[in-house]
């Protein structure tokens, strides 16, 4: 599942506490699993979206695994999108059941919530089995999916050691025999660990790829066993001075469904 990258731009600028990055990620998977092609129709379901973590986990444990389906509505005040929960809880109950129906039909999404662990990257490993310590890391991921049309939306956050949170929106537009992915990212990178800031960035950007390579297999019709995709990438990373913007309006993931959602993938 491994990609070649069309060209690479790296910028990084360090400040006093901590280097604000951003990273932009094209990517292009043509279909080489079956005959018939990507297909976004099962995009929103529990086991599609529990497949894609399993493989991009290299099989790894996925645990307290919460999914719902719901709808999202864009609100006027921010033009980001909310589920009717989140509406409630921040206009109240009247307030936001008014402006839920006033803004008509929504897109259909799915919430989704887990936590796993990622290997560190290789620099800072090296490091840590010198100190004769855990060289994984783990992470906590909230995020909405959303399907409009033939173009499956991700938002997430991420929270995970050292960057502390992530904010990444991913675009899947998906055609008969291609899918295309955009993905931006935004992150801190804390002044200690200044010197990994490359080792770091490209760690991100290796599991983004897989990421993307997990979600295109998915959508393979029938979905096969994970083989490989021509995935070629385009990519840059960021660095500016100011905290990257954090969305506190209306916010929040309620109603969430728990349990196993693959049983052809059982963790271990």
């Amino acid at each position: 599942m491994r990609g070649v990258p069309l060209s690479v731009l790296v910028l990084v600028l360090g400040v006093t506490l901590s280097a604000a990055l951003e990273l932009h990620l094209e990517q292009q998977n043509v279909r080489e699993c079956t005959a018939v092609g990507f297909d976004t129709a099962s995009a929103l379901d529990n086991a599609t979206l529990y497949a894609q973590v399993y493989t991009w986990m290299h099989q790894k444990d996925v645990l307290d695994w919460r999914y719902n389906k719901t709808e999202m509505r864009t609100d006027p005040a921010n033009g980001e999108q909310y589920s009717l929960p989140s509406f409630l809880t921040y206009y109240g109950e009247d307030e936001g059941q008014r402006r839920w129906t006033a803004i008509g039909n929504g897109t259909d999404c799915a919430l989704v919530s887990y936590n796993t662990e990622v290997e560190s990257p290789s620099v800072f490993a090296r490091f840590m089995r010198n100190l004769h310590m855990f060289i994984h890391f783990p992470i906590a991921v909230h995020k909405f999916v959303c399907l409009d049309d033939e173009t499956v939306v991700e938002k997430a956050k991420i929270t995970i050691p050292l960057i502390h949170e992530m904010r990444m929106t991913t675009r899947y537009a998906v055609e008969d025999s291609v899918v295309n992915t955009t993905v931006d990212a935004s992150y801190n990178v804390p002044w200690y660990v200044d010197f990994l800031i490359h080792d770091v960035s490209q760690h991100i950007l290796a599991n983004f790829k897989e990421k993307i390579d997990a979600v295109a297999q998915s959508l393979c019709v029938p979905m096969p066993p994970p083989v490989g995709l021509v995935s070629p990438q385009h990519m840059y990373l960021r660095g500016h001075k100011h905290d990257p913007p954090h969305t506190t309006h209306p916010g929040g993931h309620a109603g969430y469904d728990k349990g196993h959602p693959n049983p052809r993938n059982p963790p271990h």
